[in-house]
């Protein structure tokens, strides 16, 4: 903004004709803060992570255009913006693999409360563009293996190692 910063999105300074209000503006920031997290993990740009719900239910980006117009606070509550949870998918059977591997983020969002925990840190934000998952990957500490090494603990219970097969893979 104003020329500091990185060059990653438009200078936030310039009047936008299609933002004629500042509700109507946050409102638009609101809407595009998930894709404004996406591009700065792309980037390796640290991306705010706010504890507050309110904070968190709105977005930063948000936060800071209301705080920015002097419109103030928005107190959404948390659920007023829950993101809703991808249904489960299968990996295809890899060469060598024991079997097919079926992901579900219902099951990670019991023990993992943000999904910035993984995403944009560990894994893209789009199916598919994280590169190709092999247990070469994993035991190396990349994808789910950033996690499933035996030592880390989510939601205080260790998480179980990349060795334990079958707690993926079906035969």
């Amino acid at each position: 903004m104003r020329g500091e910063g990185g060059r990653i999105g438009p200078e936030l300074a310039e009047h936008r004709s299609d933002y004629e209000s500042p509700p109507a503006w946050a409102a638009a920031m609101w809407a595009h803060t998930p894709r404004m997290a996406a591009v700065a993990g792309e980037q390796g740009v640290p991306y705010p992570q706010e504890e507050e719900p309110t904070v968190r239910s709105i977005g930063f980006g948000a936060l800071a255009l209301a705080i920015g117009f002097g419109i103030g606070l928005l107190a959404f509550s948390p659920s007023a913006a829950q993101v809703k949870v991808p249904p489960d998918f299968t990996f295809e059977k890899g060469k060598d693999s024991p079997g097919p591997s079926t992901f579900s983020h219902q099951k990670h969002q019991v023990k993992v409360d943000k999904c910035t925990a993984c995403h944009v840190k560990i894994f893209k934000m789009k199916r598919g563009q994280s590169g190709t998952i092999t247990l070469a990957a994993l035991q190396e500490g990349k994808f789910c293996g950033a996690c499933h090494d035996g030592k880390t603990q989510v939601g205080g219970t260790v998480v179980f190692p990349i060795s334990a097969c079958d707690k993926c893979h079906t035969s």
